[in-house]
C-alpha cells in the first residue's frame, strides 16, 4: 500500500515495537552465545549445531512470523486505507454529488427564476402591448369620432351655407322678379305716360301749328289777279320768343306773287303765338299753308 508522502500509518507504533523486539532478540542470542575454546565432543557439537539450527529455524520462523504479521498489518492497513479511500471517495462522491445536486438545484432555481423573470417580462410586455393597443384603439376611436364630428360639422356648415345660398338666391330671384315687375310696370307707366305725353304733345303741336297758321292767315293778303285756291309748304325759323328770323318756301304756292304774299304774312305775324306747351316749341317749323 502506498501512503501519502509524509503521512505514517495509524498503527505505526506497533510496527516499531515489533521491529525493536526482533532486533533485541537477535542481539540477545548473539551476546549469550558461549565461545568455543575447545572442540566439543561429537554429541556436544551435534547438540550445539542442532541448537543453532533450531535457533536459526526459530529465528527464521519468528522473522517469517514478523514478516507475515507485517504483511498482515500492511494488508490490513492497505484494506483500511482502501476502505478509508473508498469511504473518502464515497464521501467525496457524495460531496461532489451533493455539490452537483446543489449546483443543479441552484442552476434549476436560476433557470426557474430566469423563466419566471422571462414569464413576468413577457406578461409585462403583453400587458404593455395590450395597453398600448388599447390606447391606440382609443386614440383611433377618438380620431374617428373627431373626424366624424368634423365631417358632421362640415356637412351641417355646408348645408347651412347651401340653405343660406339658396335663400339668398331665392331672395335675389324674388327681388329681381319684383324689380323686373316694377321696371316693367314702370316702363309700362312710362310708355303710357310717353304715349299720353306724345298724344298731348301732338295735340299741343297741332294747336300750336294751327295758331301760327291762323295768325299768318289773318295777316295774309290776296294779291290782285290771284286765286285763293292754293296751298304751299313753308319753313319758318323763329327765336325762343316767337320772333320770326327767316321764311323759306319749300313748295311754291303756284306763283311768285303768292309766294311773296305768304312770306309777307309770316313776317307781319311776328312774334308768332306762344306754344301751349314749351316742349312743342321748335326753332324750325314746317307746315302747309292754305288760305282757307
Amino acid at each position: 500500500m502506498k501512503l501519502p508522502h509524509g503521512k505514517l500509518p495509524a498503527d505505526w507504533p506497533w510496527l516499531a515495537l515489533s521491529v525493536v523486539l526482533h532486533v533485541a532478540l537477535l542481539v540477545f542470542l548473539l551476546v549469550n552465545r558461549e565461545p568455543v575454546l575447545t572442540p566439543p565432543a561429537a554429541d556436544q557439537q551435534a547438540e550445539v549445531i542442532q541448537a543453532h539450527v533450531l535457533d536459526a529455524t526459530r529465528l527464521e520462523e519468528e522473522r517469517e512470523a514478523a514478516r507475515a504479521a507485517q504483511r498482515a498489518r500492511e494488508e490490513a492497513e492497505r484494506q483500511r486505507a482502501q476502505e478509508r479511500a473508498r469511504q473518502e471517495a464515497e464521501a467525496q462522491a457524495q460531496r461532489e454529488a451533493e455539490a452537483q445536486r446543489q449546483r443543479e438545484a441552484q442552476a434549476q432555481r436560476r433557470r426557474e427564476a430566469e423563466q419566471q423573470r422571462q414569464r413576468e417580462a413577457e406578461e409585462k410586455a403583453r400587458r404593455e402591448a395590450e395597453q398600448q393597443r388599447q390606447r391606440e384603439a382609443e386614440a383611433q376611436r377618438r380620431r374617428e369620432a373627431e373626424a366624424e364630428a368634423q365631417r358632421q360639422r362640415e356637412a351641417e356648415e355646408r348645408a347651412r351655407r347651401e340653405a343660406e345660398e339658396k335663400a339668398r338666391q331665392e331672395r335675389e330671384a324674388a327681388e329681381r322678379r319684383e324689380r323686373e315687375l316694377a321696371e316693367a310696370l314702370d316702363r309700362e307707366a312710362q310708355a303710357r305716360q310717353q304715349r299720353q305725353r306724345a298724344t298731348e304733345l301732338d295735340r299741343a303741336r297741332s294747336l300750336y301749328v294751327a295758331a301760327i297758321r291762323d295768325r299768318i292767315r289773318g295777316n295774309w293778303r290776296l294779291p290782285s289777279g290771284e286765286s285763293e285756291d292754293f296751298e304751299c309748304r313753308l319753313r319758318v325759323t323763329q327765336a325762343p320768343g316767337g320772333q320770326v328770323l327767316n321764311v323759306r318756301i319749300l313748295q311754291s304756292c303756284g306763283s311768285s306773287a303768292l309766294d311773296r304774299s305768304v312770306e309777307s304774312a309770316v313776317l307781319r305775324s311776328s312774334p308768332l303765338p306762344s306754344p301751349p306747351d314749351p316742349d312743342v316749341f321748335a326753332r324750325d317749323i314746317e307746315f302747309v299753308f292754305r288760305p282757307r
